[in-house]
């Protein structure tokens, strides 16, 4: 029996002031002992209105040195993140996975749907997770898993906020995998059930679920751990619907194997994403959109710890005074976005006709700064105006030649 302690530590949305309290809770598998029962445990969901990406952080710690406790090492441990996600109606979506950026994300497989069809309509958005800290392992010399370009015998990892190394790497995600109901050969494996277990071990491993093949790319005909890396906005590789219609699909990402011996501990965390579903955007371009999400957050967490990106998400929507003013022939606008908006900031003259747009796109959570170069106007009194949802505010500022 397999017993691991697991914390789901400092949860938080970055996209709100307040922390989540800690969470805990035990997780128990099998070691395929068919007198064992496989027990279902899940990690509660919070999901939060008008939010784009939140962080999960695990801690886990091989227990058995307890006393009550045989001493066991595990040597074949994968740690798995599964969704289903039913983007807006169940039955219509897709998965797929970004190998480069650890993303595993669901989307929807055309451009309208029922879910969001009512006022105000909107386009589906796309949702995944991505792995921003692995298990730590030890570096192989030759290898290169985490793809950075450093062999992993003298690369290093992350561990409680410090580098680990040289000689340690994060894993990265080693396989994905999806199932579908009554889909023969990788069906969904049935839960409380022992060939459950049997069958997300084979996921795992990059295999199908019930007959233990490995993945098979459609496209190329060779064998790969990652099903479904193709990518959806250009139609190029191993794409959704290839091989099924839309359904009602579930999907995971595993990384493993790694050994943990009595007391060791391992930390993973996560980062989940909402993109798209706002103007301006469709069923496709919410998976670049997600991408591009997981790759500012991946790059965030390098830089700096959880509590670090934390203090410096703002609390607020807020559009600061323009600096310097009077200004001659450039200024500075700075600006904070507190959660992912439709932004617009624009320049008007004191009657109220527009003279320049400065920004009109979607931006993600951030402070901004937009410089005016107004060489091409009069002397005088402009104003500058932001919306972005439902904020909006206006300042002055004088241009003075």
């Amino acid at each position: 029996m397999l017993i691991i302690e697991s914390f789901l530590e400092k949860f938080y949305n970055p996209l709100e002031s307040e922390s989540v309290s800690d969470k805990k809770c035990f997780l128990c598998g099998t070691d395929l002992d068919s007198k064992n029962r496989s027990d279902e445990h899940i990690f509660p969901s919070w999901v939060q209105d008008n939010y784009d990406l939140w962080n999960q952080k695990l801690i886990l710690i091989n227990k058995t040195n307890l006393p009550a406790l045989t001493p066991t090492i595990f040597d074949s441990m994968y740690i798995s993140f599964w969704m289903d996600a039913d983007v807006g109606e169940a039955g219509d979506d897709y998965v797929g996975v970004d190998t480069l950026l650890n993303l595993q994300y669901s989307y929807n497989s055309q451009p309208n749907d029922n879910v969001y069809s009512s006022t105000p309509s909107l386009p589906p958005p796309a949702v995944g997770f991505t792995l921003l800290q692995g298990p730590l392992v030890d570096g192989i010399s030759g290898q290169d898993l985490n793809k950075n370009g450093v062999d992993d015998a003298v690369d290093s990892g992350i561990f409680f906020g410090k580098s680990s190394g040289p000689g340690k790497i994060n894993l990265p995600f080693t396989t994905s995998y999806y199932h579908q109901d009554g889909v023969v050969n990788f069906t969904d494996p049935p839960l409380h059930n022992i060939e459950g277990s049997r069958q997300f071990y084979n996921f795992f491993q990059g295999k199908w679920g019930i007959s233990g093949e490995k993945f098979i790319d459609p496209t190329t005909g060779l064998t790969t751990n990652f099903v479904l890396a193709g990518d959806p906005v250009t139609g190029q590789g191993w794409i959704d619907g290839i091989q099924l219609p839309p359904a009602d699909r579930r999907c995971g990402s595993a990384s493993g194997p790694f050994t943990m011996a009595p007391g060791d501990t391992q930390e993973v965390v996560i980062a989940v994403i909402v993109a798209g579903a706002h103007s301006g955007s469709d069923y496709l371009s919410a998976i670049t959109e997600l991408k591009s999400f997981a790759s500012v957050a991946k790059s965030q967490f390098l830089l700096t710890d959880i509590n670090d990106i934390k203090n410096q998400i703002p609390k607020s929507f807020k559009l600061e005074q323009n600096y310097p003013n009077p200004f001659n022939p450039t200024t500075t606008i700075s600006y904070l976005i507190p959660k992912a908006s439709f932004v617009t900031l624009t320049i008007y003259d004191v009657l109220g006709k527009e003279v320049k747009t400065l920004v009109n796109k979607f931006q993600s959570v951030g402070k901004y700064n937009v410089t005016f170069n107004a060489s091409n106007l009069s002397s005088g009194v402009y104003i500058y105006s932001i919306k972005a949802g439902n904020f909006s505010v206006s300042k002055k500022l004088v241009l003075m030649k």
